[in-house]
């Protein structure tokens, strides 16, 4: 039988009374029966501390997909597809740039050098001064810089992000070019990435989160833009469809309604009217609206490669990228291993690595034709109506992004020592990881009130996802400062950063509230999520969301998921903590050296002990802070991720690691720094691992072990 799940509410409600109603009477003793100072040796058997924990994550746990097999003929193509396009640098610019650029390792991205964006989402261009004094583009980060957060007596900070290099400023003239990868792109100058006269490679605003296990997240990005119902065309959901967001709102069950929807987000299906002999000579093409649910993973894939930041010249659109790429071969540029779990020899479709080693033998177009039933792709001779394209192209934002999802949903890493200890090896974790564990899961703790379940997160579908019941999309409970508020389950507010520099969830897209507490507050209801009544607990009145009422989302940030925490450094949406120990110190001090207390409005309660919250705040002891760490950074981490072995085996990238200086410029781009000329060579890996072609370990973000401190 499956363990409950529980809402944060409900776990508020559980903290203030003392006891954990909806769970095991264990899970009550671990909560207000022992000390704080009870973790020197445990107290818990190792019956009694399974039955508390978390699950163990299963493969079946894997949100359900099996409603877009009405687009994916074949999801072993499907799957092939998803890869080659995640990893292909011929999607992004300069034949450089891929999705894997940013989530080459773990899922995540551990370079260090030009990796530095300055407060973009607080409006601030500039760079701050780092221990090491004065800091810009292309700087080289220092262990010796972090963190870099803490206020000083005169109230400045640094607001600084640590993130990931993607792209030069460009602007797409309009052009396909064989001869440039990334089609036909001018440079613009770039007024905040420039170093010494020349453009350097931009900075996204926010710290990269992993790919690996993030097909639970019910959203996804750092501020959920990336909707739980993929609409095929961009990130945005319904919202990304409507031609006007105050105008009625269409069916979302009949995806032929074309009420208030915009022409220019739909896809296209085609429809045959006369064939012979298996080919179709006549038919007609009609908008289609889709709104797919639980693909979160496929509206955040398709918004990178339009991103001037991450992949894309300004303006190049999704259709230009379909042309660009449909006759290419895939990954024709890069190394595959002939061993490569999905392309290679023993991959479900056998042996596709083209006979150079480099790529595979088929082009996208022909991908796209073994992995989609043909009514998404047959119209190839005219465009769709009111378009300059023919259908493939039309449609390749829906092949990329349920493709890549396709493939993504596979990196799930469910082999832990903590895996196998709660299916029953008291052997497979140490007794100071299981010391941690029984502190992580402690009420002194409260980690367990935003990171339950397998996926150690409470932003995950299995929480979130609608309908109701089992789906809990917002809650009502007493914040910090005593008031009622409503929020998004699974966005908090934990002071980080001041709420102000950076809205998260509380920000728009598309004119209109990310968050679904917000459009019910305000009345301006359009993700389906937004019209179900949060949960509540019984001090909270629960019911329907008075127009107008208090809203807590300004400042939250989706929870991540703490599976293979230990290589995803650096830590938070701002990345400005460079070790996992660290970041669990800024817990144990009630984040009061940041932002907690200016932030109290917004603030998850759990956080900061106040006179007025209902749960105490966060009370832990160095050690306890030191068997957290220790569990999370060890027990969590699954070798196969570590080895890169199946599924986590990949194509060679080479990826860009700033720029050497002096500065010097591409001859093509006048306006931009070369990239340096030893970019990070990340080898072709096949489905036995690094360990078995004798390459060498994975690297770590500026050598830190996280589980050394």
């Amino acid at each position: 039988m499956p363990k409950l799940r529980r809402s944060k509410t409900a776990l508020a409600k559980e903290a203030t009374v003392g006891q954990f109603a909806a769970r095991l009477f264990l899970a009550a003793l671990i909560t207000v029966g022992l000390s704080s100072t009870a973790y020197a040796t445990r107290t818990l058997t190792d019956d009694e501390l399974r039955a508390a924990a978390p699950s163990a994550m299963s493969l079946s746990d894997v949100p359900d997909m099996s409603h877009l097999d009405k687009y994916i003929k074949d999801k072993d193509w499907a799957i092939v597809l998803g890869k080659a396009l995640f990893w292909d640098t011929q999607v992004g610019g300069g034949g450089v740039q891929a999705c894997a650029s940013c989530h080459f390792q773990a899922g995540a991205d551990p370079r260090s050098k030009n990796q530095l964006s300055p407060g973009i989402n607080a409006g601030d261009l500039t760079f701050q001064d780092k221990n090491s004094g004065p800091v810009g583009p292309n700087y080289q980060l220092l262990a010796s810089d972090f963190p870099f957060h803490e206020k000083s007596p005169d109230g400045k900070h640094d607001n600084d992000v640590v993130s990931s290099q993607g792209v030069p400023l460009r602007t797409y003239n309009g052009q396909t070019s064989s001869s440039d990868p990334a089609g036909s792109c001018d440079s613009e100058w770039d007024v905040t990435f420039n170093h010494s006269g020349f453009n350097t490679r931009r900075v996204e605003p926010r710290n990269t989160p992993s790919v690996v296990n993030a097909v639970f997240n019910h959203r996804n990005f750092w501020d959920g833009r990336a909707n739980n119902y993929f609409n095929g065309v961009n990130p945005l959901g319904l919202r990304g469809q409507l031609l006007d967001v105050n105008g009625p709102l269409p069916d979302i069950n009949d995806e032929y309604d074309s009420t208030n929807r915009d022409p220019a987000a739909a896809v296209w299906e085609f429809s045959c009217s006369f064939s012979m002999f298996g080919f179709c000579f006549f038919g007609s093409t009609q908008p289609v609206w889709p709104l797919e649910q639980n693909s979160s993973l496929a509206s955040q894939a398709v918004g990178p490669p339009g991103s001037v930041f991450e992949m894309s010249c300004a303006d190049r659109t999704f259709e230009e990228l379909g042309r660009h790429m449909r006759y290419r071969r895939a990954l024709a540029i890069q190394n595959v291993h002939i061993n490569d779990s999905v392309f290679g020899v023993s991959g479900p479709k056998g042996n596709l690595v083209d006979g150079s080693g480099k790529g595979l033998i088929f082009s996208y177009d022909a991908l796209i034709r073994m992995a989609f039933h043909d009514k998404w792709w047959s119209k190839l001779i005219g465009n769709v109506p009111g378009s300059n394209y023919i259908q493939m192209e039309e449609n390749f934002s829906l092949f990329f992004g349920l493709a890549v999802q396709a493939y993504e949903a596979t990196l799930v890493s469910n082999q832990t020592p903590f895996d196998a200890f709660a299916n029953g090896d008291n052997t497979a974790m140490t007794e100071a990881q299981k010391a941690g564990l029984e502190a992580f899961l402690s009420g002194d703790a409260k980690c367990m009130a935003c990171h339950d379940g397998p996926a150690f997160t409470g932003a995950d579908v299995a929480t979130r996802a609608l309908p109701t019941p089992s789906g809990e999309p917002t809650e009502r409970m007493v914040m910090g400062d005593g008031g009622v508020a409503i929020y998004d389950g699974g966005f908090y507010n934990i002071g980080v950063r001041a709420t102000n520099e950076d809205l998260g969830v509380g920000g728009e897209t598309a004119g209109v509230p990310i968050s679904f507490s917000r459009q019910a507050s305000s009345g301006l209801k359009i993700d389906p999520e937004s019209m179900v009544d949060p949960v509540g607990e019984s001090t909270t009145s629960p019911g329907p969301v008075i127009q107008g009422e208090r809203v807590a989302v300004d400042g939250a940030f989706k929870t991540p998921g703490l599976r293979m925490i230990a290589l995803t450094a650096p830590y938070f949406h701002s990345g400005q903590i460079g070790t996992l120990r660290g970041a669990v110190q800024a817990y144990k001090d009630q984040f009061k050296t940041l932002f907690s207390e200016e932030n109290l409005d917004d603030l998850d309660p759990d956080i900061l002990s106040t006179p007025l919250s209902p749960v105490g705040g966060i009370d832990i002891t160095d050690e306890q802070a030191d068997l957290i760490t220790t569990f999370m950074a060890e027990a969590l981490t699954d070798q196969r991720v570590v080895d890169e072995s199946a599924p986590f085996d990949h194509p060679s990238l080479c990826v860009p690691d700033g720029h050497d200086e002096p500065m010097w410029s591409k001859a093509e781009w006048p306006l931009e720094a070369a990239d340096t000329m030893n970019c990070l060579d990340i080898p072709a890996v096949g489905a036995d691992g690094r360990s078995a072609d004798g390459l060498d370990p994975i690297m770590l973000f500026l050598d830190i072990d996280q589980s050394v401190f």
